[in-house]
């Protein structure tokens, strides 16, 4: 059972990421990786209310999908040092999938709360975290001029943890 059991779970996985993985453009349609490149960008300025990292970030001459892909495809586990923290960051992506909503839920009678909260998804969270990974580094991507620099920047993100 437990080889069973490895593989739906597996399974659950990509199922969610698939719109990371999928590269397909029909009849010049936007595909599903440009919107995940630019729901991540998008988030810089309706989350994280940071117009001037978004205008920056917007104005590159690379597709955010470029470094966001790599994250997101990973689960960013190049960008975490050990593998040890990598199956942490990863308990903490599945609890916001898994756990979180049911926690809310508990917390509040409100109806208007339940309804905002909704059940989160893998790729949601992933994108949020690739956000937060862009402004972790805003002050050195603001510094830079270049924009090899700043591709250098994002696509060679320093490992933490």
């Amino acid at each position: 059972f437990k080889l069973h059991d490895v593989y739906a779970m597996f399974e659950a996985i990509m199922k969610q990421l698939q719109r990371a993985y999928d590269v397909t453009n029909e009849n010049g349609q936007t595909t599903s990786m440009e919107v995940m490149g630019r729901s991540v960008v998008t988030k810089l300025r309706t989350v994280a209310c940071d117009q001037v990292l978004f205008k920056l970030v917007s104005r590159l001459t690379f597709p955010p999908q470029l470094y966001c892909t790599r994250w997101i495809r990973l689960m960013f586990s190049r960008e975490v040092t050990g593998w040890r923290n990598v199956l942490l960051l990863w308990d903490v992506f599945f609890d916001f999938v898994t756990v979180c909503p049911y926690i809310y839920t508990l917390k509040t009678d409100e109806p208007a709360i339940l309804a905002s909260l909704g059940q989160f998804q893998l790729q949601d969270v992933l994108e949020n975290t690739a956000a937060s990974m862009i402004l972790m580094v805003r002050m050195k991507l603001l510094k830079t001029q270049d924009p090899n620099e700043s591709i250098q920047i994002l696509m060679n993100y320093e490992p933490f943890l």
